[in-house]
C-alpha cells in the first residue's frame, strides 16, 4: 500500500473454528484494514469503495499459511467450554497509488454521470407535466367555446 499518509500492515490474520473460516476472517479482516488506509491517504480515496473480492484478488499474496491454532475458553472457569481455534495468515501486497486514483477517478465520473441523468429525468418529467397541464387548460377553454 503506498506510504501516502497511509499505514498498511504487512500480513493480515484470520481466526475461525476451521481453517476456510479463519482464510475467510483474514479477508475480512484485510478489506477493513484497507478502507482505514484509504481513508488516512492525502488526498483520500473518497468515491471508490473496495469490496473483499478485490481485496481477495488483488491485496491478498496466495496461498497465505496456517498460524498457531488457539485455544479460547467460551465460559470462564469451565474448562470443558474450551474450543480450538485455527488461524490462517495472508501476506498484503501493495498497490500502486496511481491504480487507487484512476478507480477512485472513474468511480466519481461514474457518479456524475448517474447524478446527471437523475436530473434530466427529473427535468424531463417536470416539462412533461407542464405540457400535460398546458394541454388541460386548452382544451378545457375550448369545450368552454
Amino acid at each position: 500500500m503506498p506510504r501516502a499518509g497511509a499505514t498498511w500492515p504487512a500480513e493480515v490474520q484470520g481466526i475461525g473454528r476451521d481453517t476456510q473460516k479463519a482464510k475467510m476472517e483474514a479477508v475480512q479482516e484485510a478489506l477493513k484494514e484497507f478502507k482505514i488506509a484509504l481513508a488516512e491517504m492525502q488526498p483520500p480515496i473518497a468515491y471508490w469503495t473496495p469490496t473483499s473480492d478485490f481485496v481477495d484478488r488483488h491485496l491478498i499474496e496466495k496461498p497465505g499459511y496456517p498460524g498457531p491454532d488457539e485455544l479460547v475458553t467460551l465460559t470462564p472457569g469451565d474448562d470443558k467450554s474450551k474450543i480450538l481455534l485455527k488461524t490462517w495468515i495472508y501476506p498484503l501486497r501493495s498497490l500502486p497509488l496511481e491504480t487507487l486514483r484512476q478507480v477512485d477517478q472513474k468511480e466519481r465520473l461514474t457518479q456524475r454521470s448517474r447524478d446527471r441523468q437523475a436530473w434530466a429525468l427529473r427535468f424531463i418529467a417536470a416539462a412533461l407535466v407542464a405540457c400535460l397541464a398546458t394541454l388541460g387548460v386548452l382544451h378545457a377553454g375550448r369545450r368552454r367555446k
